[in-house]
């Protein structure tokens, strides 16, 4: 186990698996590359897909190898997020969180969820103070249950990166450290 994330397991025969660079990547990770055999050149009728590269497939999912070569799943490249099979936008939750008197910048992503896969986390940083059970109040009346931040952060600024983009590794690492502390 990775960061108490079970390993998911390793390539079939006929399939190899790489891990291809991606700056939004877990530390140590990338993206997920599948080519073999069994795998297509595309969807049917649809349009060229930049997902279908090099005899392979660009998968959606972060990862990265363990010792003896175990793959474990560590995010998605898609910014929705999944509870419980149901499909959130982190923008929508982010624009009703701006809204909110005392909000100065807000971001939104996933965190994990041991019941429900994942769970809406969201790194506030607030002009005035502000609890936890304020926030999810604000949004209970704006937004429905399911997309209501579980775990709130409360930060002095956004993280950025080099380049002056949100820092999602950084953003990930200070939700999964509250949640660690949370429990």
């Amino acid at each position: 186990m990775v960061d108490d994330r079970p390993a998911h397991g390793r390539a079939l025969p006929g399939v190899t698996i790489t891990l291809k660079p991606d700056e939004g990547a877990p530390r140590g990770g990338g993206r997920v590359f599948v080519q073999g055999a069994a795998v297509c050149h595309g969807y049917v009728d649809a349009a060229e897909d930049e997902s279908f590269t090099h005899g392979g497939f660009l998968t959606g999912d972060y990862g990265e190898f363990d010792d003896d070569r175990r793959l474990t799943l560590t995010g998605r490249v898609s910014s929705f997020v999944n509870i419980a099979g149901r499909k959130v936008q982190p923008e929508e939750v982010e624009e009703v969180l701006r809204s909110m008197p005392g909000v100065a910048d807000v971001r939104v992503l996933a965190a994990p969820d041991p019941r429900r896969g994942q769970q809406i986390a969201a790194c506030l940083v607030a002009r005035a103070q502000m609890t936890t059970v304020e926030v999810r109040r604000y949004c209970a009346g704006r937004l429905a249950p399911y997309k209501i931040p579980r775990a709130v952060v409360f930060v002095e600024a956004i993280p950025l990166t080099a380049r002056g983009k949100t820092d999602r590794r950084a953003l990930d690492e200070l939700v999964r450290a509250h949640l660690a502390n949370s429990q």
